[in-house]
């Protein structure tokens, strides 16, 4: 029988993330702080608005908040890996995990591109019709400097979907599926997904794609697929960026060939999952019922 605390053990994940956050980002700036007053007092004197004013810039910094970004990220990874290897340790094989061949890791990395590119068309669009709504976000990427650095494209690319995949696709989904089926179980962890973004602009998308990531967690039973899910679609945010113009994207030609060949793809490949997923599922019935 399911008790209330099976159902609110599927936010502790998430929780737990964020308290990695405000204690980490704390701890930081205690010990930043005092690094910063010796090395001042090294130099000759303590001027408290001049430390001040040093210390505010050095945190509104990009590369700064990417370096801490980063140190959250690799904390994240240990703590959700030691977690989700004592989950595993704990269950029984239920099903036989999918083979992630060389064709279906095309395929993901395909549909990652296809979701990077066709959320960029959307995101461009709408921002040149309500620029208001996208200030903050705006103002959030610039602070965060999201671009084609180095410390952008470890964080990114490889860090970021490392961490999350562990939070929301491992545990959480975990949590999740013990007291939901999984259409509820996706549909759960893609909104944790998005809160956890705080952003109402990347809470949206991160909720939308957080359900393909879902999906492709399911149908090939391994961590390993959603990641190199999320890793396609970050990385292509990057390496897109300079070819996918305000320009390209907003004309009705170009960007209307790259949304429709996008959706197309989007499409396509999760078809191509969801039947993957089918027959998956009826080979591990029979292979149940021949080990029975």
């Amino acid at each position: 029988m399911k008790r209330p605390g099976d159902y609110l053990a599927t936010v502790l994940p998430l929780l737990l993330a964020f308290a990695i956050q405000i204690l980490g980002a704390a701890w930081i700036g205690i010990i930043y702080s005092l690094v910063k007053v010796y090395h001042t007092a090294s130099q000759g004197g303590i001027d408290i608005n001049s430390l001040q004013g040093n210390l505010a810039a050095d945190i509104q910094d990009p590369q700064f908040l990417l370096v801490i970004s980063a140190i959250f990220g690799v904390i994240d990874i240990i703590v959700f890996g030691i977690w989700l290897r004592n989950i595993k340790r704990k269950e029984v094989l239920d099903r036989k995990p999918s083979s992630l061949s060389a064709k279906n890791v095309v395929i993901i990395i395909a549909l990652g591109m296809c979701l990077q590119i066709g959320l960029s068309i959307i995101l461009t669009l709408i921002s040149s019709l309500q620029p208001g709504w996208f200030e903050k976000y705006g103002d959030l990427m610039d602070k965060l400097g999201m671009g084609n650095s180095l410390a952008s494209f470890l964080y990114v690319g490889i860090i970021g979907p490392i961490a999350e995949e562990l939070i929301f696709r491992g545990v959480t989904m975990h949590k999740a599926r013990k007291v939901l089926p999984f259409f509820a179980a996706n549909i759960l962890q893609a909104l944790l997904f998005g809160i956890y973004h705080m952003n109402i602009i990347q809470g949206l998308y991160a909720f939308a794609i957080g359900l393909c990531f879902g999906l492709v967690r399911y149908v090939f039973h391994t961590l390993a697929a959603s990641i190199a899910l999320h890793m396609s679609v970050n990385l292509s945010g990057i390496l897109l960026s300079y070819a996918l113009t305000d320009k390209l994207l907003l004309s009705p030609v170009s960007g209307g060939i790259l949304f429709v060949v996008s959706a197309a793809g989007i499409v396509c490949s999760l078809i191509y999952f969801i039947r993957l997923s089918r027959n998956a599922e009826e080979e591990n019935t029979l292979y149940t019922y021949d080990e029975n």
